[in-house]
């Protein structure tokens, strides 16, 4: 099998200009399925890597009632509130988020802290630090000390992974916080995922009772599902809106799994699968309308090979192992382009957005990567190889058709793609056209006002 995979090779290199025309084609509509799946399974199809992550639910308000929001932030008196239903959140903790100024850990500079309240890596995440431990109840109360957590890049980033930096300070805005822990490297976390580091929330319940303060993460009671806990959780809105009627009447839980948002994504990336499986087939057919040119070029070769007694079978193998060369070279490039791709979708997607973890190529995105080659080979590769030995007994004459001949199998085909390519093509620039018109009517939208010259600043003051 080497040595007919070696000839094959020898033909390839005997076109040159056909094998980097047909590699370049291939690999190009190969890599962008695979680096739009990689991103894809990223954003959208990993399990959430925490324990039992099908009990983490995100926790709303519906406003609508009251002429509000459908998804509105809960205040620490919703926290709570929540918290003592029985049997509904066996942990149930908001987050807030803002920028600060951070001071003491090299070149000062401006990054995001997300602030949580009690339990929300002990309890609702069930995640521990790899160096000290997350925050206790007492660092949550009003007056306590401030307290926060290092993602794993800040602490090599900023303090060179120094083991020894618990109990160190830290300044956001100017107050000092006192380091406890680092999180693991691994460790992505559910909400705000561009946050450098955690504080210890200290939210104080008589202040405000309407004033939406967290967004909120729950973990379900054992045995509790979706649909009890909305109920549980409707039942404690009603006896809410009974007790404080000024504020709570016609408030309702919204409760639904964490990882819902993820509908959306997969909806957003319909597009992208769609215009990247039309490119490939727009690839293959490319590839294809090549090698029916090169094996009606060759019909001599394969006549000559006829004649000294190849069979048929044999002759059929060894273009569809061209083929499968071809579609080899490309996926190894393939690999390369998809790998530069990600990297295009991180750079313009905005920060955190795309878990970068994820994103390395594991056994199902090589097994996706080799599937998209074997059907590329398929594709392109055997409906030329079997007209490219049709009738190949008699001496190699070459004869130009006349005027009333009927078309050949191979011509017929070649007219065929090349119809195909056109109506593909001619699908993927009406999308992106429509696309572009899409972009270019909200840039020219009215915004009511000149913008020319006009710039927007953005100010972070301490409290």
């Amino acid at each position: 099998m080497t040595g007919h995979i070696r000839a094959a090779a020898r033909a390839l290199t005997r076109a040159p200009a056909f094998t980097v025309v047909a590699v370049v084609t291939l690999s190009v509509g190969v890599a962008a399925n695979t680096a739009v799946f990689g991103v894809f399974r990223a954003m959208a199809l990993r399990q959430l890597p925490f324990e039992q992550p099908e009990e983490l639910v995100s926790v709303a308000l519906d406003l609508t009632g009251r002429d509000g929001p459908e998804h509105a932030g809960l205040t620490a008196a919703d926290l709570l509130d929540f918290r003592a239903e029985p049997g509904l959140f066996s942990g149930l903790a908001g987050w807030s988020t803002q920028e600060v100024a951070l001071t003491g850990a090299g070149v000062a500079s401006v990054m995001e802290v997300a602030s949580v309240t009690e339990g929300m890596f002990a309890r609702v995440l069930r995640a521990q630090p790899t160096l000290g431990r997350s925050f206790v109840s007492e660092e949550h109360r009003p007056g306590a000390s401030a307290t926060v957590l290092l993602t794993h890049a800040l602490w090599i980033e900023r303090l060179a992974g120094d083991p020894a930096v618990l109990g160190k300070a830290l300044f956001l805005d100017g107050v000092p916080h006192t380091i406890v822990g680092v999180m693991p490297p691994d460790f992505r976390s559910p909400f705000a995922p561009s946050a450098r580091l955690w504080a210890a929330a200290k939210p104080i319940v008589e202040r405000c009772r309407d004033c939406a303060t967290f967004s909120a993460i729950g973990r379900l009671a054992p045995g509790t599902t979706l649909a009890v806990a909305d109920d549980r959780g409707r039942a404690v809105a009603q006896r809410r809106s009974e007790a404080y009627p000024d504020t709570e009447a016609g408030v309702s839980p919204t409760i639904a799994p964490l990882g819902a948002e993820r509908g959306r994504v997969r909806a957003a990336f319909r597009f992208l699968f769609a215009a990247t499986g039309l490119a490939l087939l727009v690839a293959c057919a490319n590839v294809a309308t090549l090698l029916l040119a090169r094996g009606r070029g060759r019909r001599t070769e394969l006549q000559l090979r006829a004649a000294v007694g190849a069979q048929r079978g044999h002759l059929i193998r060894h273009l569809v192992l061209e083929a499968a060369v071809l579609a080899g070279i490309g996926s190894a490039i393939a690999v390369l382009l998809a790998a530069w791709g990600t990297e295009l979708f991180v750079g313009l997607a905005p920060a955190g957005v795309i878990p970068e973890a994820d994103l390395g190529v594991d056994r199902r995105l090589l097994a996706l990567h080799a599937l998209l080659a074997l059907g590329a080979v398929f594709l392109f590769g055997v409906l030329p190889s079997f007209l490219a030995t049709r009738r190949l007994g008699g001496a190699p004459v070459r004869r130009a058709p006349g005027p009333g001949s009927t078309p050949s199998a191979t011509s017929l085909v070649s007219s065929g793609l090349l119809t195909a390519q056109i109506a593909l093509a001619t699908a993927l620039t009406v999308g992106f056209i429509a696309s572009g018109r899409a972009v270019r009517d909200l840039r020219d939208a009215d915004l009511g006002f000149d913008p020319h010259g006009v710039l927007v600043l953005d100010l972070e003051a301490p409290e």
